[in-house]
Order: C-alpha cells, then sequence, then structure tokens
C-alpha cells in the first residue's frame, strides 16, 4: 500500500497519541472508534459492521446471530500494509492485552467491540499474535478481581461477543482446551441460558469433528430442556454440524422425535413434520385428551390416522421451519419427506402458503437428498389444488418452484388444471404470474409450440443446473484441500 511519507507520520502520531493514555481512549464511546479503525487500518483488514459498532440494539443483535459465523471469513486481508505499520499494530496489541485494560475492557459495551476487532485483525494477519491475544484474554477472564468465573462472562451480554469471537479465531488444540476445562459437563445450562446459548452455538459451529462428537453427546442427553426454552439455534447449529461432518445425523433425528413424543410408537413418526413446524408436542398438536374419547369408539390406530388428517396446521415457525430445512438435508430423509407426504391435500396447502412452511417445500422439490419418487408423490398431493396455490402471496412463489421441478407430463396435468380457471386466475394479482409462467394461452391454442418450448426450458435449467453443480463442487474441494493441508 503506497503512502506519501507525511500520511505515515500522522498515522504514526494518531497511534502515539493513543498508546498514551489508552485506557482513556479504549473507553470514551467515539475514541474506541478512531482505535478500532486504526487498527483495521494498520493490519489491513477490513472488520464487518456488526463488530465496528457498539451503538446496536439487542434486537437487532438477535437478528444478526445466523451471520456470526461469517465474521471470521468476512475479516479478509484487504491490502498490504508498509512494515511501520505491522510494529504499530503489536505495539497496540500489546497495549490492549495489558490485564488492567482488559479487565475494564470485557464488561463494557464500548470497549468489548476494540478487543474482538483487534482479536479478528490478529487471525488474518498473524496467527502467533492472535494466538497470544486469546490467551491474555482467557488469563484476564479467569483472574477477574470482581470474581467472575468464566461461566458469568458466558452468561454476561457483552463479553460473551468476546467469547464467541474467541472461540472462532482459536487453535483447534487451544478449543479442546477451553471446553475441556471451562464448559465440560456445564454445556446444558448453558444452552438453556437466554444469552449463553449463542456461545454453545459458536462452539458447535467451529468444533472440530472430534470435538463436536463430545458436544453433541453432552447436550444429546437432555435435549428436550434445551427445546422447553425455544433455544431452537442450538439444535439448528447440531444439525447443521451433522451435515457438514456427515455424523451422528440419524441420532439426532430419534432424539427430536422422542422430545416431540413422537417415537413411540412407531406410527408416530409420521407425524414429525407438523410437529416441528409448529414447535408442538405429539400430545399438544393433536389434543390427545380430547382425542381420547374418539378412540374409545374404535379402533385406535385408526382414530389416530383421521385426527392426523383433519388437524389443521396452524401456527408454523420461522424455527421450526428452519430446523426442518436442515433435517431435509441429512443424508436419510424418507422418515421426513414421508411425514410431509402423508399430510392431507388441505394441510399441505397451508403450508405451501405460509411464509415459513412454503420453503419447506421448496426444499422438498430441490434437495439432492430427496429422491425422486418423493418430489412425484408431493406433486400428486398438489393435484386439485393449484389454483389455490396460484392466488396466494407465497403459494404462488410454491407453484413457480415445483413447476421448475416438474416433468414435461406433470406440467402438461398443472396447466390443464390452471386452464379451467384461466379467466379467474388473469384477474388475480398473483394468479396472472401463473398464467404467464405457465404459458397457458399456448397450452390452450398451440400445445405442440408449447411442448417445444417446455423441452428447451427444462433443458436449459438442467445444463446450467449442472454447470453449477460442478462449480459449487469444484469450491467446495478446494476448501478441503486448504483444509487437509
Amino acid at each position: 500500500m503506497f503512502l506519501t511519507l507525511r500520511r505515515r507520520k500522522n498515522v504514526n502520531l494518531v497511534c502515539d497519541v493513543l498508546l498514551e493514555d489508552i485506557v482513556k481512549y479504549v473507553l470514551d464511546p467515539y475514541a474506541s472508534h478512531i482505535l478500532r479503525i486504526m487498527l483495521e487500518m494498520l493490519s489491513g483488514v477490513s472488520v464487518p459492521v456488526k463488530v465496528s459498532r457498539s451503538d446496536i440494539t439487542f434486537q437487532q443483535q438477535q437478528q444478526q446471530q445466523q451471520q456470526q459465523q461469517n465474521r471470521v471469513k468476512d475479516a479478509k486481508l484487504k491490502k498490504q500494509v508498509p512494515d511501520v505499520f505491522v510494529e504499530l499494530l503489536h505495539r497496540l496489541s500489546a497495549q490492549l492485552s495489558r490485564e488492567d485494560i482488559l479487565e475494564s475492557c470485557l464488561s463494557s459495551d464500548v470497549a468489548a467491540p476494540v478487543v474482538e476487532t483487534l482479536l479478528l485483525v490478529s487471525h488474518a494477519t498473524d496467527s502467533v499474535l492472535c494466538q497470544k491475544t486469546c490467551r491474555q484474554v482467557l488469563k484476564s477472564m479467569q483472574e477477574n478481581k470482581d470474581g467472575k468465573v468464566l461461566l458469568d462472562h458466558c452468561c454476561d451480554k457483552f463479553t460473551s461477543h468476546v467469547i464467541q469471537c474467541l472461540l472462532m479465531v482459536e487453535s483447534e488444540d487451544a478449543k479442546v482446551a477451553f471446553y475441556e476445562q471451562h464448559l465440560k459437563s456445564k454445556l446444558v445450562d448453558l444452552a438453556v441460558h437466554p444469552i449463553a446459548n449463542f456461545v454453545v452455538q459458536t462452539l458447535i459451529k467451529h468444533s472440530s469433528f472430534d470435538l463436536f462428537v463430545l458436544v453433541f453427546e453432552e447436550l444429546f442427553v437432555d435435549i428436550e430442556a434445551v427445546l422447553a426454552v425455544y433455544h431452537i439455534g442450538i439444535i439448528s447449529s447440531l444439525a447443521e454440524t451433522c451435515i457438514k461432518f456427515k455424523t451422528k445425523q440419524k441420532k439426532l433425528l430419534q432424539g427430536l422425535m422422542k422430545a416431540f413424543h413422537c417415537y413411540e410408537p412407531a406410527d408416530r413418526q409420521t407425524y414429525i413434520a407438523p410437529l416441528l413446524l409448529t414447535l408442538s408436542t405429539y400430545d399438544v398438536y393433536f389434543n390427545t385428551e380430547e382425542n381420547k374419547i374418539i378412540s374409545t369408539s374404535g379402533n385406535d390406530d385408526i382414530a389416530a390416522t383421521d385426527t392426523f388428517q383433519i388437524t389443521k396446521l396452524e401456527n408454523m415457525n420461522l424455527h421450526g421451519s428452519v430446523l426442518l430445512q436442515k433435517l431435509l438435508a441429512f443424508e436419510n430423509t424418507s422418515s421426513v419427506v414421508s411425514s410431509i407426504i402423508n399430510l392431507s391435500p388441505d394441510n399441505l396447502v397451508l403450508m405451501a402458503c405460509n411464509q415459513f412452511g412454503s420453503h419447506v417445500i421448496d426444499l422438498c422439490m430441490t434437495s439432492m437428498t430427496v429422491g425422486k419418487k418423493s418430489r412425484d408423490a408431493i406433486l400428486m398431493q398438489f393435484k386439485g389444488q393449484y389454483p389455490k396455490l396460484a392466488m396466494d402471496k407465497y403459494g404462488s412463489r410454491t407453484l413457480d418452484n415445483l413447476w421448475n421441478n416438474s416433468c414435461l407430463r406433470q406440467k402438461t396435468s398443472i396447466a390443464e388444471e390452471l386452464a379451467t380457471k384461466e379467466a379467474q386466475l388473469n384477474n388475480h394479482r398473483f394468479g396472472k404470474f401463473a398464467v404467464r409462467n405457465c404459458a397457458l394461452h399456448h397450452f390452450k391454442h398451440c400445445r405442440k409450440d408449447w411442448e417445444r418450448m417446455q423441452s428447451r426450458d427444462t433443458k436449459k435449467r438442467k445444463l446450467f443446473s449442472d454447470l453449477i453443480g460442478d462449480q459449487t463442487q469444484g469450491e467446495k474441494g478446494n476448501i478441503l484441500e486448504k483444509k487437509m493441508k
């Protein structure tokens, strides 16, 4: 990076001013921003906005939790810096890593982001400096004069973010040691805490294979307690990492079935999809007290099946939808997909027309782990319901996805059904898109041209899908090679 001599002198001057009374500046709501920008400039690293802001609201923090795993990835080396900048960075790091300064910083909403910025920039530029800073931060947390232990810091609104950052940048051996010394046998207590559960999520997502197995087994023992406080982020993180390492998938699904009371008897397992989507146990969803009255008059199995068909799918949940989508990415999705197929056509339409449930249907049609027969069965369940989908805000999007993943025979069946309602669809704000996308005018008046057009579109879509798939596989291969090195 080219800088004039005058600019370098100005940078040196600013750093000297900051180093003169760094305690004052690191705790100042305005000067601390200058300090963070200086760390970024000296390292040539751009830190995500999430870390750069100290006035972010708690609601915004919750909304951005899903982006936490990308923070280290986003902190990339942007440009080369002069050697003098590296020396200044080490000087600032040495001062910020002092025990007295860290003790003041860790519990401050203003100063804690400065420590996070230091960890992220050092991780991107100097691994030795990063690990040294990590050790200093951990030491400061353990030797706190207020008598706080590290678990107390995990439950602190501000310090917990620093611990999350530590877990993202620490070496694999350091993470294992951190777990063994501080978190082992305490994960469930942290997982049910309103703040500390985010630390557990970060630990899960940034674990090595061996550490993940230990963490999984400890949390799995009391997974129902985590679900009882609706900390679905923990379960989603477990599912996501199960997909990443291709392990413990069957065990997690069985644990969820037990937690939602649909593992035994075996015929209850087909109800897992609506239970997850609504985050309701079997007893709550089907209101078993009322169903006992129904079952006394005849066969219990028949009564349960009838109840499953007539129970209306309501109160679908965002977190339940996300978790269900994770399960659809497992290697074996037969239980989940069968549960979706066994829904009544009315409930399937309710799912497809819901802002959360529609994503589950979309994934069923596009996931590589869902077989063609299962996708065909879902399309058969929608037969007679396509006009309803077309005239709904979310359903129309689902219909587009169903259409794009259908063969010519299935498209013909869908078009025949929609054509009977063409006039009504044309006058509807959402239905008119189905008329256009399915080319119903050509379908009714130029069938052969319509068939050729659909075949051509299918071939194009398959060609682009293959190209994108090959590119994605290549990127994954490069990532894997880097990890192995």
